[in-house]
């Protein structure tokens, strides 16, 4: 649930900067981090990169905005 929290305020992070943020262990976010892209809610975008999948970031956005710019 913190893992995905975070990628919704960020639109990348690595195992690092969210064990840090929440000052978890690095093993604990890498497993947790796993299982949310085997259940298909994160891709992970490189090197130890994790997003949220794009149809999760459609949620953030503000209807009407022309840009289609996550708030």
């Amino acid at each position: 649930q913190k893992c995905l929290e975070y990628l919704k305020e960020r639109e990348t992070a690595s195992i690092e900067e969210i064990a840090n943020y929440y000052k978890l262990n690095d093993k604990i976010v890498a497993n947790a981090l796993a299982r949310l892209v085997k259940s298909n809610k994160v891709v992970r975008i490189g090197r130890g990169k994790y997003a949220l999948r794009k149809e999760d970031i459609k949620d953030k956005l503000v209807p009407g905005n022309d840009e289609n710019i996550p708030f």
